[in-house]
């Protein structure tokens, strides 16, 4: 099983988004989606700024993103509306995970895709219910669900998890006490799940 941690307003999660199902199948595991929120991670426990608000390290985030995304495949584009506030499409895809597990990855890589792709605001809850409706889920019991103190409090307890397991970004893939951060880092994700270890194959 491997663990993936991600932010939806994460671009680099996104990536790592429309990767780690395959790669995962390649090799017989599993994927644990697990959401985190950067903004507790980066900024409130770290003290870091984001990424894009860095100074020297956002411009060159800007140009590493589309080719970074271009190499792997991905149509990826920089959305107008900027980063949207990750906390309702996290609420929501908890609601999925919880009330409708064999959605939930789809309905994940539906989120990212409105964000990362198509432009689209996804802290917007209209674009959230949209979404679920397209996949056949309930779009009005995911509102109520967004702002459900349940859930918010089974956010809250993955966002701890995460902290108190020392992840710090995303995407972030854990197997077998392997912690790989980073979507330029999957080659190394996949050479753990071919060899088991860290010596370097021979060609």
């Amino acid at each position: 099983m491997i663990d993936f941690y991600f932010d939806f307003i994460s671009p680099y999660s996104y990536i790592g988004a429309m990767k780690i199902e395959a790669l995962a199948a390649k090799h017989g595991e599993e994927v644990n989606w697990r959401p985190i929120l950067l903004g507790v991670s980066i900024m409130k426990t770290m003290g870091l700024k984001p990424l894009l608000d860095t100074p020297l390290k956002g411009e060159y985030v800007r140009q590493d993103l589309p080719r970074l995304a271009s190499l792997y495949n991905i149509p990826f584009a920089f959305p107008e509306h900027g980063l949207p506030n990750p906390i309702p499409p996290a609420r929501a895809y908890c609601w999925v995970k919880r009330t409708a597990p064999q959605k939930a990855t789809e309905f994940a890589q539906a989120v990212f895709s409105a964000q990362w792709r198509d432009e689209r605001d996804i802290s917007n809850e209209k674009v959230l219910v949209k979404l679920a409706r397209d996949l056949g889920l309930d779009g009005e019991a995911l509102l109520i669900a967004i702002n459900s103190d349940d859930n918010k409090e089974y956010l809250k307890k993955e966002v701890a998890d995460s902290l108190a397991k020392n992840i710090f970004g995303g995407p972030t893939f854990v197997i077998d006490e392997q912690v790989i951060w980073g979507a330029d880092r999957l080659w190394m994700l996949e050479h753990w799940l071919t060899q088991k270890n860290w010596q370097q194959t021979l060609t």
